[in-house]
């Protein structure tokens, strides 16, 4: 997601949010792999539900900017 979110970020002003969502959330999906993995109790802290929410938005957000921009026919 970190190459992804940098070539997101570089376009317009719109996905430049977008795409840095999208490179916190790689950061994030990290953070949450080692706390499962080498935490037992990690999930009962609460936090990885609130950091998951970051790259969500980006996620969802940059398909829904591909979606209506891949729509427009330039003919």
């Amino acid at each position: 997601m970190l190459p992804f979110g940098y070539l997101v970020h570089k376009s317009d002003f719109l996905r430049k949010v977008l795409g840095i969502l999208l490179m916190l959330g790689c950061f994030v999906y990290l953070i949450n792999f080692c706390g499962n993995t080498l935490s037992l109790n990690y999930g009962t802290f609460g936090i990885g539900q609130y950091m998951e929410l970051l790259p969500a938005i980006g996620e969802i957000g940059i398909r829904v900017c591909a979606l209506f921009v891949g729509a427009k026919n330039k003919i």
